[in-house]
């Protein structure tokens, strides 16, 4: 199906795009974690304008806290895929 050749090839691909997915995977953490924060502070009546729907409504609290733990399970498995990358 494959010869040697093809096989190294996909191998070389497979370890070149992990070397470069963390990155992304990380910064996709951050800024779901910060929406998750904006969302919260949100509906706390923290920022935000007065006619947003967001506006001190107590059921985006926990809707920004459930995208804030997404975030950082996001982030976390970016740390991680660095570190088993980089040996």
């Amino acid at each position: 199906m494959y010869d040697g050749r093809t096989q190294k090839t996909l191998w070389k691909i497979i370890y070149i795009m992990n070397q470069r997915i963390w990155k992304v995977i990380i910064i996709s953490g951050i800024v779901i974690i910060f929406s998750g924060i904006i969302f919260t502070a949100q509906s706390r009546s923290i920022v935000g304008p007065n006619t947003s729907f967001m506006y001190d409504n107590p059921d985006w609290t926990l809707k920004g806290l459930v995208i804030i733990g997404a975030g950082f399970i996001i982030f976390s498995a970016g740390i991680l895929i660095y570190y088993v990358t980089r040996t």
